[in-house]
This record gives structure tokens, C-alpha cells and sequence, in this order.
């Protein structure tokens, strides 16, 4: 049995941490290498059997598009997003690759050009904020890629193998709890770059061999790969452009930086005025 105890992260941290304390046998409090890799390996297929039982139930339910759903696990950011942190660490999506937007890197790409640039972004704290809030190019540019590889999934790959890629593959998604990062991308970027080649990453090397065997041994999982590898093939080296790979959050973008560029504006001419500068 486990009974838990909270653990400050760090002094002055806000985050408590619940460690859990064991009361049961040496071999359940304390397992040997071996033990611990069988442990392991039984919460992973546990967990998996739970998932899957939830994603028939999904399925069944009619409300789901596969393509869309298999572009949200498959395609990993094609451009940086917002990190949300707080005293437990990330809350939300790991973002791998280079880069992060940030409130700094938002007010420089808002301002640059005008007689802003070179200013201290905490003067517009409160607009900046919002407008994140409210957009983020990185987010916005990911959504729309990923919808024209669900497009190109539609397209090419037969609705069965879609259901059963679907069925192996959302099971073997994994995350940690409400303060820890989420891993919703089956696909990865090799390097730094957001570019690829991009390569298979799973939580544990159970999960990654069930896929290894999955998708070369099963139609839906050749099917899969090949839709994958021709996708990349065609769209992997126009990454770079944006107003080709993301048109559209290229356009809300423009709007965006333009509302709130006259805003800023309008309040640093304000200050001034009442400064006497």
C-alpha cells in the first residue's frame, strides 16, 4: 500500500511535490532492477489496456476525425510555442526544437519597424499578455500544418487503416499528470532544427517495440509510414517560408501585430503626454 506525503520542490517554492510512502513488503517497497523492470513494464501494459478501452469508446461514439486526431500525434512543431511553467515545472507540451515564443520574442516581432523598437516590453505588460493569450503564431502555424497533413491523410490512406493506426497508436500516448509535461506527439525531429528527418519516440521501450513491430508487419502501420515519408518528402524543405507552410496564421498574424502595434502606440504617446515628454 502507498500513502503519500507532500515534498516542498525547493525552498521558497510554491509547488509541493506528493512523494509517496510504501507500507507493504521489502519486495513491494524496495524491488530489485528486476523487479523494478517487471513493475515497469506491467504498469505500461496496464495503462495501455485502459487507454485503448478508451479510445473504442471514443470511437464508437462517432465523434472523431481520424485523420485530424493521427496529425495531432504524428506532426511535431514546425514552430516554436509558448511554455507555460510554473514553480512544478512545465505545465503543459514539451516543446522539442529550437526556440520558444516568449513575451520578449512576441514584443520584438510586434514592434519591430516602428518607433517602439528598442523599447522596454514591461512598459506594455498588460497588452502583451492578452494579445498571447489571445494568439500565438507558433500555435496557430503548427494547427494549420497539421491540417494539411490530415488533408494528405484523407486522401491517401484507406478509412480502415486509419481507424486501426488510430487504435494501436492513441493508446500508447503518454503523459504525466496534471504539473508534468505531456508528450502528445508520437513523431519527433531528430535535431534542433525543426526540419526533417523526424524519427518514432515512445515513452518506454515496450511501447516503442510493440510500434517497431506494428508498423512494418501490419497493413495499416506500412500504410502509415509511407503516407508519413512521402508527406515529409514533398513538404520538408518549404518549412523555412511561412506564408507557405501556414498562410493563414501568416494573415491573422499581420492583423494581430497591426491592432495591437496601434494600441501600444497610442499608449506610449499617452505616457509621454502625461510625463510631459
Amino acid at each position: 500500500m502507498a500513502l503519500a506525503a507532500g515534498l516542498v520542490a525547493s525552498p521558497g517554492s510554491a509547488c509541493v511535490i506528493v512523494a509517496p510512502v510504501c507500507v507493504g513488503s521489502k519486495k513491494m517497497c524496495h524491488p530489485n532492477p528486476a523487479q523494478q523492470l517487471a513493475n515497469e513494464r506491467r504498469w505500461s501494459s496496464g495503462l495501455t489496456l485502459q487507454r485503448a478501452t478508451e479510445a473504442r469508446r471514443q470511437l464508437a461514439a462517432g465523434r472523431l476525425d481520424l485523420s485530424a486526431e493521427l496529425a495531432e500525434l504524428l506532426i511535431p512543431n514546425i514552430r516554436p510555442i509558448h511554455v507555460l511553467r510554473s514553480d512544478c515545472g512545465i505545465e503543459g507540451e514539451v516543446d522539442y526544437g529550437a526556440g520558444e515564443e516568449t513575451v520578449e520574442s512576441f514584443f520584438h516581432d510586434v514592434v519591430a519597424g516602428s518607433s517602439l523598437a528598442g523599447s522596454d516590453a514591461d512598459e506594455f505588460a498588460g497588452p502583451l499578455r492578452r494579445a498571447m493569450g489571445d494568439f500565438s503564431f507558433g500555435a496557430a502555424c503548427n494547427e494549420e500544418f497539421r491540417q494539411h497533413f490530415a488533408a494528405y491523410l484523407a486522401g491517401t490512406v484507406e478509412p480502415a487503416d486509419l481507424k486501426e493506426a488510430w487504435l494501436f497508436l492513441s493508446p500508447r500516448q503518454r503523459g504525466a499528470g496534471t504539473f508534468g509535461p505531456r508528450y502528445p506527439r508520437l513523431m519527433r525531429f531528430e535535431g534542433a532544427a525543426r526540419a526533417p528527418p523526424v524519427r518514432w519516440t515512445f515513452a518506454d521501450r515496450w511501447l516503442g517495440d510493440q510500434a517497431a513491430t506494428a508498423l512494418k508487419g501490419t497493413r495499416w502501420g506500412r500504410s502509415i509510414s509511407a503516407a508519413v515519408d512521402r508527406f515529409w518528402s514533398a513538404n520538408g524543405t518549404r518549412l523555412s517560408d511561412d506564408l507557405t507552410v501556414c498562410p493563414r496564421a501568416v494573415a491573422e498574424w499581420a492583423r494581430v501585430r497591426h491592432e495591437l502595434l496601434e494600441q501600444m502606440l497610442a499608449s506610449h504617446a499617452a505616457r509621454q503626454r502625461r510625463s510631459g515628454h
